[in-house]
């Protein structure tokens, strides 16, 4: 059995994982992300837990624990020069020769991926394992904003600094009263979909509504994008209201063109979306390995 160690440090809690090639998570803790002070503290907390998971694995016989450590980082990582370029949760980290210092500290090499990117990986494996067979995948994480991540043909597809691309930030509102974006922009889906529907919302039934037709048309423009075969929604917002996942992909069959792949099915991304980050980073670290060897 080949075993990996993965991390994935969130704005509020790092995970800390021990995965199995075929992405079993076989141990698991989690401590607070510290938000203030030097970088050298989250190090120093992220190498005890990549320290006490290999010791625990390392006895059992017949394991096999890769020594590179996969790393799921928020924000936008420049791969290039291993720098996160800016984390607005987690904004220590910004400028941080981040990778150069874990390896320094662990003493193995370190693979860094933006955590979406990550959990798409951990997503479209484990609908892989259960017979949704797709080579083309985009994977969508709703929250206080939107990320996502697309596999096509088994590679994890990149744009600018190896980020996947912005595709909460797709026009899904041209009304000249469309909420305005953080990116500066209006009408973005991330704005139109991501505000929260609360207590104090006015009309929640119909915020929601119109989320629902928010999603589904950046669920059209992402078909014409990427031709998909599916579409995995999760993230905070679907953990909260899971019913979102068919009232979108109904709002999507309302709007679907002759342009989109008749195969397209819009499913629940089938890992928790506080699992996903930490065991995706590990199978990439696996797959890495592997490719050297």
């Amino acid at each position: 059995m080949d075993f990996a160690v993965g991390v994935d440090i969130g704005g509020g809690t790092t995970r800390v994982g021990l995965v199995r090639d075929d992405g079993h998570l076989r141990a698991r803790f989690s401590f607070p992300t510290p938000r203030g002070g030097a970088p050298q503290e989250l190090m120093t907390l992220v190498e005890r837990g990549v320290d006490a998971l290999r010791e625990y694995v390392l006895p059992r016989p017949g394991a096999r624990l890769h020594n590179v450590v996969g790393i799921a980082l928020p924000g936008i990582y420049d791969r290039d020069a291993g720098v996160v370029r800016r984390a607005v949760n987690l904004p220590l980290l910004e400028g941080f020769e981040f990778r150069s210092t874990l390896e320094e500290r662990l003493r193995d090499p370190v693979f860094v991926e933006t955590d979406v990117i990550a959990a798409a990986w951990a997503q479209w494996r484990a609908l892989r394992s259960a017979s949704n067979r797709s080579d083309r995948f985009v994977y969508i994480s709703l929250g206080t904003g939107i990320g996502a991540g697309v596999v096509l043909e088994g590679e994890i597809v990149r744009h600018t600094r190896g980020g996947g691309g912005h595709l909460g930030h797709l026009l899904v509102d041209s009304s000249p009263d469309a909420p305005i974006c953080r990116c500066g922009a209006r009408g973005c889906a991330e704005a139109a979909i991501c505000a929260p529907i609360d207590s104090e919302c006015a009309n929640p039934a119909g915020r929601r509504a119109s989320r629902v037709a928010a999603l589904g048309r950046l669920l059209l423009q992402i078909s014409h994008l990427y031709a998909p075969e599916l579409i995995a929604l999760g993230g905070g917002i679907i953990d909260h209201d899971a019913a979102l996942v068919a009232d979108a992909a109904a709002a999507f069959e309302g709007l679907r063109s002759v342009l989109v792949p008749p195969e397209l099915k819009i499913v629940s991304g089938p890992m928790a979306s506080g699992d996903a980050g930490v065991t995706g980073a590990a199978l990439l670290a696996i797959r890495i390995a592997k490719r050297s060897n």
